[in-house]
């Protein structure tokens, strides 16, 4: 979905023939079965019904040195002149999805990050997208990111 969203930025075109042959397997043969959901998916009707978000950067990869993380987050973007995380998910936005954005939003090499974007492409939305779930609250996620992270390393004696 990442691709699709990527390419359809760049192009207009809103096409499952971009995604790589070895993702493919992955989306046809995975648990969420999401190749058989992929046309059902509207990227571009979520573009057209939130204007006001402009797509910077896809993919951007980043860090947290005195936390010991690293990730890669799926966009970054603005709105109304601020800079956001945005994240794909082919559901409806949950709760625990931002604490994953508020680290990505905590990396050392973006600042400043004011608000998460949860983009819901949901096939099972007669639309094939859900409304935009933003969040400001960072430091509120950003604290329940340490914690989760505290009680797997307290789990699996890491």
């Amino acid at each position: 979905i990442h691709s699709m969203a990527n390419h359809y930025l760049k192009t207009k075109e809103w096409t499952t023939s971009i995604v790589h042959p070895k993702d493919a397997i992955i989306l046809k043969n995975g648990s969420l079965r999401l190749w058989d959901t992929l046309d059902t998916i509207n990227f571009p009707g979520f573009i057209e019904k939130n204007k006001d978000i402009k797509f910077l950067e896809p993919n951007v990869v980043g860090f947290n040195d005195s936390e010991w993380y690293c990730g890669e987050l799926d966009y970054l973007v603005e709105r109304n002149g601020e800079l956001g995380i945005a994240d794909f998910k082919t559901r409806e936005i949950q709760e625990g999805d931002f604490s994953q954005m508020a680290a990505y939003a905590r990396f050392d090499n973006i600042k400043p990050i004011k608000f998460l974007l949860g983009i819901p492409l949901n096939p099972k939305n007669k639309s094939g997208f859900g409304n935009a779930v933003y969040e400001t609250d960072i430091d509120k996620h950003f604290n329940i990111f340490l914690r989760y992270r505290q009680d797997f390393k307290e789990k699996f004696n890491v």
